[in-house]
């Protein structure tokens, strides 16, 4: 069963995540900076290794994705004690562990 679970879990955030483009519209700001964020676009996400455990003599279980992968752009910007301007960047993420 938790095998079962494991495979669901790994792949169903890649269907639903993979070549997605989702709005955000966050805004933020203080004196030393101010941050924008319209979308990210996700054009990659994979989990590559995910445990699910029964904890012994509980009815708990225990879930660990590691080795996650994420290739994103991201629209916005951030501009930092008012010289430091960022816009538009692609991030990534290789090997996170939740």
């Amino acid at each position: 069963m938790a095998n079962i679970v494991g495979m669901v879990a790994a792949i169903v955030p890649s269907i639903l995540l993979n070549n997605q483009t989702y709005s955000i519209n966050f805004t933020t700001s203080d004196w030393t900076y101010s941050i924008f964020l319209n979308s990210i676009h996700i054009n990659n996400f994979n989990i590559n290794k995910r445990v699910i455990d029964f904890i012994p003599g509980t009815k708990t279980v225990r879930v660990q994705f590691s080795e996650i992968n994420l290739d994103s752009v991201v629209d916005g910007n951030i501009t930092m004690l008012g010289l430091i301007a960022i816009n538009a960047a692609k991030l990534n993420f290789q090997n996170l562990t939740i």
